[in-house]
């Protein structure tokens, strides 16, 4: 997989309205390599940051928001916008390049490693607190509007992206295999679920859990939850107290078939929904929330164990 960071940072930023360039800050604590810029959204103002790490681990975000909230103590809302497995199953509907935003919340689970190296239980999971409420009115404002047009994100990525020859890695891909045919892959108990999908021609907007392990999965342990939109490792170490809303694209289906290509603009598609999701609400909306920090505590600070990317 190319660098994590490098292309969900760009995918970001390609959102912008405007952009205030920092220089480069590596903290001298080889736990901080957190990299921030500060930009403009529709008059919030907005932080992006990424680690020099560039990997997806477990507990990434919280090492990035730990390093972000110490810039950025004013700091009211998170957003977790990267990449992330879809379900296979076909009730879903789920294709690659469409996003899914965790409305109804992330569950948290461990996986244990068998003497086999394979998935053997699950630990004791946890429900991660969902955002602050001027944001979950606001995805459901905004999901009524997509409903009443399919094309609403399709046109904010191509209007992104013109222009740009440096962007064109970040285009939608021409075409790509459906989970229908991924049977190769599935379990014989799942194959009943997975079904040929109509190939669609732009992203769709999901609205659901999403699932978030200290560990890729296996198809096994994909297909333990039909009910979950998406997989994840990335949010693995937010504590349950943490106000942040998911928001994955859809880079492959969580099992054994790999859909190289997809990464970039998944990236991308979760980025435009990201900026949609803040034009929509007031600046002044967003400042009668309390800062991040004010809610956890200063003395419970995220504590961290690697590094990646929010």
């Amino acid at each position: 997989m190319a660098d994590v960071t490098n292309y969900t940072f760009i995918a970001a930023e390609t959102f912008l309205d405007e952009t205030h360039r920092t220089p480069i800050d590596i903290a001298k604590n080889d736990r901080d390599d957190i990299v921030c810029a500060s930009n403009k959204i529709k008059g919030h103002n907005v932080v992006i940051a990424v680690s020099l790490s560039g990997e997806y681990k477990p507990d990434s975000a919280a090492v990035v928001a730990q390093g972000t909230l110490s810039r950025f103590p004013n700091i009211r809302i998170g957003l977790l916008v990267g990449v992330g497995g879809g379900s296979r199953y076909s009730r879903h509907g789920i294709q690659l390049g469409d996003v899914v935003v965790g409305s109804h919340g992330v569950f948290q689970f461990g996986l244990r490693k068998s003497l086999q190296g394979e998935d053997s239980s699950l630990e004791q999971p946890v429900s991660l607190n969902q955002p602050p409420v001027a944001i979950r009115s606001a995805v459901s404002i905004l999901d009524l509007e997509y409903k009443q047009d399919d094309y609403r994100l399709h046109w904010k990525i191509k209007r992104a992206l013109g222009g740009w020859p440096y962007l064109q890695d970040y285009a939608r891909p021409p075409s790509h295999r459906t989970t229908g045919d991924d049977h190769h892959s599935a379990l014989p108990r799942e194959q009943a679920h997975l079904v040929k999908l109509a190939e669609r021609d732009s992203s769709k907007i999901h609205h659901g859990r999403i699932a978030s392990s200290n560990r890729i999965m296996n198809n096994a342990t994909a297909g333990a939850f039909p009910g979950d939109l998406c997989f994840e490792t990335e949010a693995a170490g937010l504590t349950d107290r943490f106000p942040c809303l998911l928001l994955r694209g859809i880079c492959d289906y969580s099992d054994a078939s790999k859909h190289k290509g997809w990464e970039r603009f998944a990236a991308v598609a979760a980025a435009a929904y990201a900026a949609d999701l803040l034009r929509s609400i007031k600046p002044q909306t967003i400042e009668t929330e309390k800062p991040i920090l004010g809610i956890l505590g200063q003395s419970q600070y995220i504590s961290p164990s690697s590094n990646g990317t929010i």
